[in-house]
């Protein structure tokens, strides 16, 4: 087997891609009056592709902001509800659902969290057209659950066709919608395709004693033409210096090294950079690798999303294959992989092995 160029600008993997909420962390919809709800409705990718699933026992994961959810007679509700085929409004039934009371101390305020949906019965496959709601059935006092929203600038329009922002009182809206998704108790994940489905974008640091990357089991044997970066913050009066290594978990060996000076950089926060490399890395399908980030100094803010269950990174292209990885410089000791988060760092190829059937991807499906 040869290595052969891909047309065009190659293959891009990304696990922060075109399909996560921004790092904004405060657009909600506040749910303060009984029978007040919101949700999203849209086909839903399963990560295995399968068919009847079982709802019950799945895990709803969603994000709400500060609650205020301390009275008994408060009702907020989360599942699953069919879609009329005719007008596309969610059908005001829950078929599958989870129950929280005020003052129960199981809503989580202002976090990403998922629960399991415990009560009813319903059967999913991989394109069918659901909706994931959210209500509130009663409420007592002045509570109110808001529930977190994508906005623009997430990447995707905050003006959709399809999927869309579905209310049970018959509207509809396409605009922003909750970031949410499914864990099923088999580890397959779920979400509505074309939408949000992971917590907003949080930073992590990279510095002069602080070595933070992305570690990835290679997809094909061939070479990485680019290094990128979705998410970088703080960096306009330093000198960034990144690596690839082979076999970071273990004994890990650079196999490239670039210092990017600071005047190469605007001062742009919060924004997308690439780097071509100066010369071709090679890698091995099934090996892996890890590419890293450092300063000379000052820290380096990067992007990353915190997922609380490492089996949501099912809903990547790349799934369980990659993951967050750091270590403290200077050494060269391993590094150490936290499953459950994802940074905002990727790779482009330009050349794979010639039997591999190549397609474009960015952090989607």
């Amino acid at each position: 087997m040869s290595i052969v160029q891909i047309g065009g600008p190659g293959i891009t993997f990304s696990p922060l891609g075109h399909t996560i909420a921004s790092i904004n962390t405060t657009t909600v919809l506040n749910l303060s009056a009984t029978n007040s709800d919101v949700g999203i409705v849209g086909r839903l990718w399963l990560s295995d592709r399968g068919i009847n699933k079982p709802l019950l026992g799945a895990k709803m994961f969603f994000r709400t902001a500060a609650t205020t959810f301390a009275n008994p007679g408060t009702l907020f509700r989360v599942g699953i509800q069919d879609v009329d085929p005719t007008t596309g409004n969610p059908d005001n039934t829950f078929d599958v659902f989870k129950d929280f009371v005020g003052g129960g101390g199981v809503l989580q305020s202002a976090a990403w969290q998922g629960h399991a949906l415990d009560q009813g019965a319903k059967n999913v496959s991989h394109g069918q057209t659901i909706a994931l709601m959210f209500k509130m059935i009663s409420v007592a006092g002045v509570d109110a659950v808001p529930i977190g929203l994508d906005i623009a600038n997430a990447g995707i329009p905050n003006s959709r066709g399809f999927p869309y922002k579905g209310f049970a009182a018959f509207l509809k809206a396409g605009t922003t919608v909750p970031h949410s998704m499914l864990l099923f108790a088999d580890g397959t994940t779920g979400h509505i395709d074309f939408a949000p489905r992971f917590p907003p974008i949080t930073f992590a640091l990279a510095d002069s004693t602080n070595q933070i990357g992305l570690q990835v089991v290679a997809p094909f044997t061939g070479n990485i033409s680019s290094f990128l970066a979705t998410q970088l913050a703080n960096f306009s009066a330093l000198n960034i210096v990144i690596n690839i290594w082979r076999d970071p978990e273990g004994v890990p060996v650079s196999i490239y090294e670039e210092q990017l000076n600071n005047g190469l950089f605007t001062t742009t926060n919060n924004n997308g950079s690439s780097w071509l490399l100066n010369k071709p890395v090679s890698i091995s399908k099934g090996k892996k690798y890890a590419m890293t980030f450092h300063t000379d100094g000052t820290a380096l803010s990067i992007g990353v999303i915190d997922l609380v269950d490492a089996n949501l990174r099912k809903a990547t292209v790349l799934g369980t294959d990659w993951t967050y990885v750091s270590r403290t410089i200077p050494g060269s000791g391993p590094f150490v992989p936290l499953t459950t988060r994802l940074p905002g760092i990727g790779f482009t190829m330009d050349m794979i092995e010639d039997h591999v059937e190549s397609r474009s991807v960015f952090g989607g499906e």
